[in-house]
């Protein structure tokens, strides 16, 4: 159970012991005359008088805004009647800043100072209606109040600021330098209604105004003194989170081997019956294991699960952290293992999950185990979960909690390095077989290795932002398109869009609409020539993007911005390219058709059942008025998703974690408008980026497994199901294969049948000359395909890429994923030519004169084509499917048809012509 439920820290930004290290008083600045009371004053009766006297302003608040008028986004309330008194009592004396920050020619509209110094820390206060990554539903300002901060922060000399809106706060850093957004976010709300005294006084102890820096530019304050205090930490936490993974392993498998309830798990590793689960098996039934309890303690930690109480404390995994404290709870019993095979149903259950307000995790992490039949007594099961819950820096030191909700994904790669060092074994030499970890060089024989950050960063700076600009670069171009250059596409969800309100943070002021143009006007824009009071205009005389986010950005792509949401993003369809809710605003058409602002207040959407669909003439004409900015961003959406980012040795997904973070952030930019978009919209927009841009291969399945994990974690949106990934993320190795169909076509090249050690050259010799005989059959036409190979995967890529069109919104929907990609495996055309690509690729494989060796067995030409003809030779499949199996043959156009479509498009052309 999260010890501060309350708090969440986003990004890193402190380490996992910060929380319980500022309760101790563990770290520095901890007494009370460093928040500048008298020593003789206990801090704690300090922290329980603020927090009491905040309690008052809190309900007198709360009352305050139940006659809050509807529509009204209490922003004065908020500042007047909660926040200002809240931040007095910590110490801060607030001032309200009467004109906007100018940064870099850019206006940054921060409300608050944390004192009267002009350059005191950055405080910015909304009202409770407004969400603190979210534009406001009125399209002003042009960027979320956590985004405005952030960006304010990544320009100045300033390193920590303020945002909040009452009922959450968060302390944002300068990331600039940092490779993600990082925070730390308070539930106000919870903590005072909940009365949640140990949460307030983490709040105190780090936010306090001694905490944060005197002005711009002070680097040696309390809070930057903790922060490099957490990274050194950090490196201490990882290397003990290996060690305590590889501890939870072993204690687990022995204690399913030790139970007697398992006789049948104990003969089976010691050799005593056909055995069902080898050392190797067992050990990544382990591991998955191992893997699920860590998904779950991140997941909870970060409250992306559920927020059901009943959930939490009799299902989640987290409930196991205080009973590994509670003595009573070691017993000879074994029910916890029991909830836990409920929790894995539970959770892989659409309907079940429902009841306890979660989304299902689909996904092989929670696909049924041998091991989930067995059991282990709850004193083996929290003797083994201990070491995943808490860690040690030396065995006379204290156990330390690890906060799961604050570890870097990256922090499973690196377990996942240390664990290639070993490998499985069993010691039956006793009468109760033992299962242990021996030093191995599975890491040396695989080639396995955890990519370094350095050079993950220096691959995404010089392989994929190259392509970014490129693509964006493009849709700049396209966006001036006339309608029928328009890809088809593009096309379709410009029509999904046709007939809702499009006014807003698009709309164009005016003071009735454009003639010339029929773009509607935006009610909320202020009249010609008056600036509002709160939201100054970039000091320019030119008209570039920044006066689309009334001056708070950086001009992009030659002037032309996307123009963010007005507010809630449209709930389903998430990854697709957005909707007309992106702004700007549809233009009035003809016929029975109602539009945006013929009716009804300007802006308003309109939409009539029964209405016909709109004619390609209507469409082309609302093409041509729709603001320019609208059209790019709807390219340049459709660029940022086109990408495809492939990894051929992914291992733990250290690389494609980083890429769909690079990728994430754009798209949401894209969508926002906002150069800092909130995380909850860069997670949302990396989910969308995962379904559809990432692509891994690997030849160890517990690579694969964990890569799926990584980004299942990294792109993990509450109350969403996991993104299906099996048909992305794939098993095999990717330098054995084929890659090209065509060298079906060409038969086997002599260079398959050259001699290796063990091999008979006369065999050999035998082999090349009956397989170039017919290889010249082949070219002279006397053997003919039966189907042309290019137009199979030309199909099956159009239905692997309309599966990828699916969205992973709702369960439904993900099974539907699941079940299309298992009949596109399962077609018959694609089997045949699976097998066919194994008889090619295994030929290179096959042994010659060795043994039993005879001729019939051998894989030649006419073996691959007599396959492709539906004639098998049995004997020469077996040895093929054998090797495939064994050495994971990888063969490029079957795993990812969708990709080689196009290529295989363009040559059905060229053969045509």
């Amino acid at each position: 159970m999260n010890a501060f439920p309350a708090v969440r820290i986003e990004g890193g930004l402190f380490g996992p012991d910060t929380l319980d290290q500022l309760v101790s008083g563990e770290l520095p600045g901890q007494k009370p005359r460093d928040f500048g009371l008298d020593g003789r004053r206990s801090l704690t009766d300090e922290i329980a008088a603020v927090f009491a006297r905040a309690r008052v302003h809190w309900d007198a608040c709360q009352k305050r805004l139940e006659r809050l008028a509807e529509g009204d986004l209490g922003t004065s309330l908020t500042r007047e009647a909660w926040v200002v008194p809240l931040l007095q009592t910590l110490g801060y004396d607030p001032r309200l800043n009467k004109s906007a920050y100018v940064v870099d020619g850019l206006s940054f509209f921060v409300s608050h100072r944390a004192g009267e110094a002009e350059n005191a820390p950055p405080i910015h206060i909304v009202g409770v209606r407004q969400e603190l990554g979210r534009v406001a539903a009125s399209g002003r300002p042009r960027l979320s109040p956590h985004a405005l901060v952030q960006e304010f922060l990544n320009r100045t000399e300033h390193v920590w600021g303020l945002v909040t809106n009452g009922l959450t706060l968060r302390l944002l850093r300068e990331s600039s330098s940092l490779r993600r957004q990082a925070y730390v976010e308070f539930d106000l709300r919870q903590i005072f209604e909940e009365q949640r005294f140990r949460d307030f006084s983490v709040l105190y102890r780090l936010l306090h105004r001694t905490r944060l820096p005197r002005g711009a530019g002070d680097g040696d304050c309390l809070l930057e003194r903790y922060y490099r205090l957490s990274q050194e930490q950090g490196d201490r936490v990882r290397e003990r989170l290996r060690d305590g993974v590889e501890v939870c392993i072993v204690k687990l498998a022995n204690g399913f081997l030790r139970h007697p309830a398992n006789r049948t798990l104990r003969q089976q590793v010691s050799g005593q019956s056909e055995p069902v689960l080898q050392p190797q098996e067992l050990y990544r039934q382990l591991l998955r294991v191992v893997y699920r309890f860590l998904f779950l303690l991140v997941s909870e930690e970060r409250g992306l699960i559920s927020d059901s109480e009943l959930y939490r404390e009799h299902y989640g995994v987290s409930r196991l952290r205080r009973l590994v404290g509670r003595r009573s709870a070691y017993s000879e019993h074994d029910d916890l293992w029991c909830s836990l095979r409920v929790l894995w149903k539970v959770l892989s259950d659409e309907r079940l999950a429902a009841c306890l307000g979660a989304a299902p995790l689909n996904g092989q992490l929670f696909a049924p185990l041998d091991l989930d039949a067995c059991t282990i007594t709850n004193r083996d099961l929290l003797d083994a979960f201990w070491h995943l819950a808490y860690y040690q820096e030396s065995p006379s030191a204290p156990p330390r909690r690890v906060n799961y909700a604050a570890l870097d994904v990256e922090e499973l790669g690196s377990v996942y390095e240390s664990l290639l060092d070993y490998h499985p074994q069993i010691d039956d030499s006793s009468t109760m077989p033992r299962f242990e970890l021996a030093w191995g060089s599975e890491r040396k024989s695989t080639g396995s290795y955890y990519t370094p950050s350095e050079l993950v960063a220096e691959l995404i700076r010089s392989a994929l932002e190259p392509v970014i600009e490129e693509r964006l670069a493009e849709a700049k171009g396209m966006a001036n398109s006339e309608w029928r250059m328009v890809p088809k596409a593009i096309q379709e969800r410009f029509a999904q869009g046709y007939g809702h309100g499009l006014s807003g943070p698009g709309g164009v002021e005016a003071s009735d609409r454009d003639r010339s143009t029929g773009v509607l006007p935006d009610s909320g824009v202020a009249s010609p020539g008056n600036v509002r009071p709160d939201e100054p205009d970039a000091p320019s005389g030119d008209f570039h993007s920044s006066k689309h986010r009334r001056g708070m950005g950086t001009p992009l792509y030659g002037g032309v911005h996307p123009v963010p949401s007005p507010g809630q993003r449209q709930p389903d369809r998430a990854g697709n390219a957005p909707d007309f809710e992106q702004g700007g605003a549809l233009l009035r058409g003809s016929g029975n058709r109602t539009f945006a602002g013929e009716s009804g207040s300007p802006g308003e959407a309109v939409d009539r059942p029964g209405t016909e669909p709109p004619t390609e003439e209507e469409l082309a004409v609302a093409w041509s008025r729709t603001p320019l900015a609208i059209r790019h961003s709807l390219f340049a959406e459709a660029a940022i998703l086109s990408i495809r980012v492939l990894d051929p040795a992914c291992g733990s997904g250290h690389f494609l974690l980083a890429a769909a973070r690079r990728l994430g952030k754009e798209l949401a930019r894209i969508r926002t408008g906002e150069d800092e978009p909130a995380p909850d919209r860069v997670r949302e927009a990396t989910r969308d980026v995962v379904a559809h841009c990432i692509y891994g291969v690997d030849k160890n399945p517990l690579a694969v497994e964990l890569c799926r994990v990584a980004l299942w974690l990294e792109a993990h949106c509450q109350g969403k199901p996991l993104t299906f990934l099996d048909h992305r993320i794939r098993c095999g190795d990717s330098l054995v294969g084929v890659w090209d169909l065509e060298a079906l076509r060409a038969g086997l090249p002599d260079e398959a049948f050259a001699p290796v050690s063990g091999d008979d050259k006369t065999a050999a010799s035998q082999m090349k000359k009956q397989n170039r005989s017919e290889r010249r059959d082949l070219e002279s036409g006397q053997l003919r395909l039966p189907f042309d190979p290019v137009a199979v995967i030309s199909t099956l890529g159009k239905e692997e890429a309309a599966l990828g069109q699916i969205p992973d919104d709702s369960p439904e929907l993900v099974r539907q994923k699941k079940q299309r990609h298992d009949r596109l495996l399962h077609d018959p055309e694609r089997q045949m030519l699976a097998q066919a690509s194994n008889l090619w690729t295994a030929a290179f494989f096959q042994r010659m004169g060795h043994g039993e060796w005879r001729m019939e067995r051998a894989i030649t030409t006419s073996v691959v084509l007599d396959r492709l003809e539906g004639r098998v030779h049995p004997q020469a499949v077996a040895q093929a499917e054998a090797q495939a199996s064994r050495l994971r043959f990888f063969h490029w156009p079957l795993e990812f048809p969708e990709v080689f479509a196009a290529k295989a498009e363009q040559r059905m052309a060229d053969h045509e012509e």
